[in-house]
C-alpha cells in the first residue's frame, strides 16, 4: 500500500512538473503574441495618424524586409507571388511626385511629348517604338516604347531575335560596323524581352541596327539582358504598364571602333509608371559599359543625371515645375 502511494504521488508530481512546463510554454507564447500585437497596432497607429517621416520610414523599412525575403532562393512561388504584390502595395508611394493628370498621354510609346535632343536627331516611328537617330553619329540617342501586360504573344522569341543587317531608312549603317574586336551590335531593346508585350508588326523595327549600340559581349549578357529582362518583362507584369526609355551615352572624345562608330561610355534606362492613384513615379539606371556594379542598386540614379550626360530633356510637354522634382528623384532601391 505504501509502494501504491509513493507511485501515486510521484505521478503526480511528474505531472504537475509536466503541466507546469506546458502553462509556462502557454504563458510565453501568449505575452509573445500580445506584444505582437501591440507593436502592429502602434505601427498602425503611427503610419496612419503619425507625421509624414514616421509613414515615409515605415514604409521604407517595410518594403526593404520584404524585398530581401521575396529575393531568398528557398522561398516557395506562390509565397513569392503573393510577396510580390505587397511590395507592390508598399511601394508604390515611392517617386509620387507628379499628377499625373497633367501628362496628356496618348497611350503611344511617347509621354508627355518626344524627348528634347541637343544634337541633330532624326525621328524614326513606328507604331510601338521612337527612335531619336544621331545620324552623324551612325547612332540611336534614344529609344521610346510602351510595354503593357495586356498583350498575348503570339510569335516564337526564337522568331524575333533574328537581327537585321540593314536599315532601308539609314542605309549606310550596317550591323557589321558595329562588330569590330570585342563589341558586337547589340539590341539596345532585346527583341526576346519585348514580344510578350509588343504586336507582330511592331517588332519588325527593333531588330534594324539603328535600334542597336556598339556593346562588350559580356556586358551586354550579364548586364544589359538581366535589366532590361526586369524593366521590359517583370516590370510590365507587375504593374500593368510602363513607359521605357533606353539609349548610350556618347563622348565626343571616346574609344570608337574601326567604322568610326562611338562605343558608348555608359547605357541608360528609365522607367515611367502610373500609379493605381493616379500618381507618375520615375526610376532611372545609368551602367558603366566597361565595369558596370554587380547589383542594379548600385546603378540607380536620376533623370537629371542622364540628362546631363546625353543633352536630353525627357517630358518637355510636362508642367516644368512638376517635372524638376521629378527629374531630382533618386529612387532609394529597385521597385
Amino acid at each position: 500500500m505504501a509502494a501504491k502511494q509513493r507511485r501515486r504521488k510521484s505521478n503526480q508530481r511528474a505531472s504537475g512538473k509536466q503541466d507546469g512546463l506546458l502553462g509556462r510554454i502557454r504563458r510565453r507564447i501568449c505575452q509573445a503574441f500580445f506584444v505582437v500585437l501591440v507593436f502592429f497596432v502602434t505601427l498602425c497607429g503611427l503610419y496612419y495618424f503619425g507625421p509624414q517621416t514616421a509613414q515615409d520610414k515605415i514604409e521604407h523599412y517595410s518594403a526593404v524586409l520584404i524585398n530581401r525575403m521575396r529575393q531568398q532562393e528557398w522561398m516557395p512561388k506562390p509565397l513569392v507571388g503573393i510577396l510580390d504584390q505587397a511590395y507592390n502595395s508598399v511601394s508604390s508611394g515611392q517617386g509620387l511626385l507628379v499628377d499625373g493628370g497633367e501628362l496628356g498621354y496618348d497611350g503611344g510609346p511617347l509621354l508627355a511629348g518626344l524627348p528634347d535632343c541637343q544634337q541633330p536627331t532624326r525621328v524614326l516611328r513606328n507604331d510601338a517604338v521612337i527612335n531619336l537617330f544621331d545620324e552623324a553619329n551612325r547612332q540611336t540617342r534614344c529609344l521610346a516604347v510602351r510595354l503593357s501586360a495586356s498583350h498575348t504573344a503570339s510569335q516564337s522569341g526564337k522568331a524575333v531575335t533574328e537581327r537585321l543587317s540593314v536599315d532601308p531608312r539609314v542605309p549606310n549603317l550596317r550591323t557589321g560596323q558595329m562588330t569590330d574586336g570585342p563589341f558586337n551590335a547589340q539590341a539596345l531593346l532585346p527583341p526576346e524581352w519585348l514580344y510578350h508585350s509588343l504586336e507582330e508588326a511592331s517588332m519588325q523595327d527593333i531588330r534594324f541596327p539603328t535600334f542597336s549600340a556598339p556593346m562588350h559581349e559580356r556586358f551586354y549578357k550579364d548586364s544589359w539582358l538581366p535589366l532590361m529582362e526586369e524593366l521590359a518583362v517583370n516590370y510590365p507584369s507587375r504593374f500593368g504598364e510602363v513607359w521605357l526609355y533606353v539609349g548610350p551615352v556618347l563622348k565626343p572624345k571616346g574609344k570608337r571602333l574601326a567604322s568610326g562608330i562611338s562605343v558608348p561610355e555608359q547605357f541608360y534606362a528609365i522607367i515611367f509608371n502610373m500609379t493605381a492613384e493616379g500618381w507618375l513615379r520615375a526610376i532611372a539606371f545609368l551602367l558603366p559599359h566597361e565595369q558596370p556594379p554587380e547589383s542594379f542598386d548600385q546603378c540607380i540614379t536620376s533623370i537629371e543625371a542622364i540628362e546631363s550626360l546625353t543633352g536630353l530633356q525627357f517630358l518637355p510637354a510636362l508642367n516644368q515645375a512638376a517635372y524638376e522634382s521629378l527629374r531630382k528623384w533618386v529612387s532609394p532601391k529597385p521597385w
